[in-house]
């Protein structure tokens, strides 16, 4: 069992201050109880009874110290009323609590008021020291560098550099992309095509990119693909929802576009001739309706950067329509692809070209611009995940970030489910089925059980009323009852007690 003192000693009762001195030998603070109160008062005049209202003070001036350090943990800050008129003077370190806060003194002869530069307040919940904050503590700081965990509870030092810190500032995916020089349109989604999916639903943004199919049996007539041979589809901006590219393993090639902005209507696919390049033609020629289809340069040699390749390779051009003039991709025979755009409608001004990253050269999307490990802490563990499931654990995105919205089980209410009309006769509706109607409506008088005045809902119930209530709208005198009584789901009939005169009644209706 505790000594908590719970109630100071005399809280009640009757108590008279003990001075700080006493010229005439009263107990007092400095010197406590004198020689004359050991005296026998029965035979000497000088000596003196010890009184109670000042003894009751003083335990009562105790007991109070000592709950107020049991309840709140640290003693009050000393005012200067309580030290008589001068402010208290607290050491380094001292401890005092005011306002419901705790302030720790940072100087030393502190006789300032907190909050204050001078202290410093502690925070209301205190990580206890463990292995994990010493080895971090253990760390010292430099310049352009990130502390990362290289073990159990054991942390070392990383190199950050600007491009590393440029990409850490970066607020959304779109950011990211701009400044590591990729174009969204054609970064390798490195997945592949699943047997029930339909290229149709394959356009609009997020889902330009680069897809693979690599099972012949899954390129269905059904699923809307050319024709059943696996290989590689590339979907691209265009008109509408864009542009389909589909590239068998055999080298054909097949293209549709979009007709509508919905994924619902697609043109036809269309397998396009093939048109070799002639060793002195500038491909900044190749653009506008006239120029689109697919082009081929056999000889790396001619592949020149005054004829604006982007590189001395041979490979494969194609131009689509875009913005202006056109995209152009070009494939070379090593696997690198390469992009720009029209940025007039004369083929005059192009782009530069961007070079498509490759896997390897991407490390999970990064690793093109900057090493991984200058990655923050939380860079390298999102892009050490193996699953899905795992980044959004990591993101504490919990299963409301998962869930339809709705009515239904488990889904997030739609705002569409709450309609209803906020009018002096109306109503509102609720995702469960459940509809409240009100409304204000005179009652017939004088009249017998079944009878009333007609009163329509403001809108029908389509199962049924479930319960029915009315109540006399004025406070006056007489204050008649009223009858409510349910005929279908469309109206009802309301009543009052009274024989005659006009009788105003608000009503309310619950039903589904």
């Amino acid at each position: 069992m505790t000594s908590f003192i719970k109630v100071p000693f005399a809280s009640s009762g009757d108590k008279a201050a003990v001075p700080d001195t006493d010229a005439g030998g009263g107990v007092n603070m400095t010197q406590g109880y004198g020689q004359a109160y050991s005296l026998d008062p029965a035979t000497d005049p000088s000596a003196k009874r010890i009184e109670r209202d000042k003894m009751n003070w003083l335990f009562n001036r105790i007991t109070q110290a000592i709950n107020e350090i049991q309840s709140d943990g640290v003693a009050p800050f000393i005012t200067s009323a309580d030290n008589g008129g001068s402010a208290f003077s607290y050491g380094k370190g001292a401890l005092v609590s005011l306002g419901g806060v705790v302030y720790q003194s940072l100087v030393a002869s502190n006789t300032s008021t907190p909050p204050g530069a001078n202290w410093s307040a502690l925070p209301e919940k205190m990580q206890p020291l463990d292995a994990t904050l010493t080895a971090l503590a253990g760390l010292v700081g430099e310049a352009n560098k990130l502390p990362y965990f290289n073990g159990s509870d054991t942390a070392a030092l990383t190199d950050l550099t600007s491009v590393g810190r440029n990409i850490i500032g970066k607020t959304d995916i779109a950011a990211v992309l701009t400044y590591l020089g990729l174009s969204d349109a054609f970064l390798i989604k490195d997945k592949y095509l699943s047997a029930s999916l339909n290229l149709n639903t394959l356009g609009g943004d997020g889902k330009y990119g680069i897809y693979a199919q690599p099972v012949t049996n899954n390129a269905s007539l059904s699923k809307n693909y050319p024709t059943q041979e696996a290989g590689s589809l590339l979907v691209t901006p265009a008109a509408n929802n864009g542009m389909q590219i589909y590239t068998t393993l055999s080298g054909n090639v097949w293209s549709r576009t979009s007709l509508d902005n919905t994924n619902t209507q697609w043109s036809s696919w269309v397998r396009p001739g093939f048109k070799t390049l002639d060793k002195n033609i500038d491909l900044n020629y190749l653009g506008g309706v006239d120029k689109y289809g697919f082009y081929g340069q056999s000889v790396s040699n001619d592949a020149t950067p005054e004829n604006n390749y982007p590189v001395k390779e041979a490979g494969t051009l194609l131009v689509s329509p875009a913005a202006y003039n056109g995209l152009q991709v070009y494939i070379t025979l090593s696997g690198l692809i390469w992009s720009r755009h029209s940025l007039d409608s004369t083929n005059t001004n192009w782009s530069q070209w961007v070079r498509q990253a490759l896997k390897s050269e991407l490390d999970d999307g990064l690793a093109l611009k900057f090493d991984s490990s200058s990655l923050s802490t939380t860079g390298k563990a999102l892009v050490a995940k193996s699953t899905v499931a795992d980044m959004r654990t990591y993101l504490q995105l919990f299963s409301a970030a998962q869930r339809d919205v709705g009515t239904g089980a488990n889904q997030i209410p739609d705002m569409n489910a709450f309609s209803g009309s906020i009018v002096s006769k109306g109503y509102q509706k609720f995702p469960g089925g459940l509809i409240i109607q009100w409304g204000i409506n005179n009652a017939s008088v004088g009249g017998t059980s079944g009878n009333g005045e007609d009163v329509s809902y403001a809108i029908p119930f389509p199962n049924g009323c479930l319960s029915l209530t009315a109540t006399f709208d004025n406070g006056g005198p007489v204050i008649p009852a009223a009858a409510a009584s349910l005929v279908d789901n469309v109206y009802f009939k309301l009543r009052c007690s009274e024989a005659s005169g006009s009788y105003i009644f608000r009503w309310i209706a619950l039903g589904f």
